[in-house]
């Protein structure tokens, strides 16, 4: 009798507390479900982010290995001039200077690369833009042409070879970080 009267005063006190404070514990049940699907949203939307800068990372990446591509081919071509002007050296070749310049604001986005990206590609830009001073003040007229077969080949074919080896680098290191970036952002 006495656990049956222990129920009962149990049950109804089990009772009466959920009827008081009904109100109560369905706002903590409801509480806890807006901070649950705030997490869950916010994890969503961090992923989302973290994707979108993936993305603009390897277009940036995308247009940086174009431009310096752009470069480094008529680089070549002034290196294969020069190289048939050394075989035959009375044919007198003009060279024009690099056309191919790179905006300055183009890389507004820089700051999403890895700081070692960073680092290789300013070093590249300056070393470009520095070669391209070079090559204009070796020009021989208002149209920054360059004499092959006078005394500036030497001093322009190593201009061209060292900047030809540092875009090089550059591009076989973000050819190489385009590729981990495309798994990062597919994972």
């Amino acid at each position: 009798m006495l656990n049956e009267w222990l129920s009962a005063l149990t049950e109804s006190l089990w009772y009466e507390v959920a009827v008081d404070f009904q109100t109560g514990i369905v706002g903590v049940i409801g509480f806890g479900g807006v901070i649950i699907t705030l997490l869950v949203n916010s994890r969503a939307e961090n992923k989302k982010y973290l994707r979108e800068i993936a993305i603009r990372r390897r277009i940036l990446i995308g247009q940086i290995m174009n431009d310096l591509g752009a470069v480094d081919s008529e680089i070549c071509l002034n290196l294969n001039r020069i190289a048939k002007a050394k075989i035959n050296p009375k044919n007198d070749q003009f060279l024009g200077r690099i056309r191919h310049r790179i905006p300055a604001g183009r890389y507004s986005e820089i700051g999403l690369l890895t700081d070692v990206q960073i680092e290789m590609v300013i070093t590249t830009l300056a070393a470009v833009e520095s070669m391209t001073r070079a090559l204009d003040e070796m020009a021989v007229d208002e149209n920054w042409t360059i004499e092959v077969s006078g005394k500036e080949r030497d001093s322009y074919e190593s201009v061209l070879r060292d900047n030809h080896a540092i875009i090089g680098s550059t591009l076989n290191a973000l050819s190489a970080n385009l590729s981990s970036v495309a798994h990062s952002a597919n994972a």
